[in-house]
């Protein structure tokens, strides 16, 4: 059984990566591995023209690989993967035993630091929760009504942009929310589901 899906790609880029060195796929497993998440290239174009030349590849060929590549190891991190189930699946596509033991040994010793990388990263959105306030708001009767106790609660929950060093720079969005007793006790509730599965 795959530890993740198999694409069709994937299977092709691993003939590409069989024809690679194993050492020399070792050192550029390693480097793809250091380098993820990447915001843009791994490489520079000076470096990918000499990856070209030490390789034998063609730029496609190349960057086939580079994908191939960051493919197997974001996959490993989103799914989990162990590094014994990641060298059954990628042998099971064909990988040689050298470019597999590659591919876990890198996985193994630097895995761990990337998964966390990973999760500092913000996938959510363009805002990030810095602050919050609460109060208390209880109205006790109305004209007509004078044994009325209807309590709410009400939240100010500051966001800003991720990595913001301050408030004054960081352009700061205020968001006003008011629960009454039943609506705030569900809200707590999912958020204690949500926090057992995190």
């Amino acid at each position: 059984m795959s530890a993740f899906p198999v694409t069709a790609e994937l299977a092709e880029a691993v003939g590409l990566i069989n024809n690679v060195s194993p050492n020399r796929y070792a050192r550029l497993v390693e480097r793809i591995l250091g380098a993820l998440p990447a915001a843009s290239r791994i490489f520079t174009e000076a470096e990918e023209e000499r990856l070209r030349e030490v390789l034998a590849a063609t730029a496609a060929q190349l960057t086939t690989i580079v994908a191939a590549t960051s493919y197997i190891f974001e996959t490993a991190a989103y799914q989990m993967v162990d590094p014994e189930a990641l060298g059954e699946t990628l042998a099971g596509v064909d990988m040689s035993e050298a470019h597999v033991a590659a591919v876990v040994t890198a996985w193994t010793a630097l895995g761990g630091a990337f998964v966390k990388r990973l999760k500092d990263r913000s996938f959510g959105g363009p805002k990030v929760l810095a602050h919050t306030n609460w109060y208390m708001h209880l109205m006790m009767g109305e004209s007509g009504l004078t044994r009325l106790k209807d309590a709410s609660a009400i939240f100010e929950l500051t966001l800003e942009p991720p990595g913001a060093a301050s408030a004054a720079a960081a352009d700061p969005e205020t968001i006003g929310v008011e629960f009454s007793h039943e609506e705030l006790y569900n809200f707590f509730g999912k958020l204690e589901r949500i926090q057992e599965q995190l």
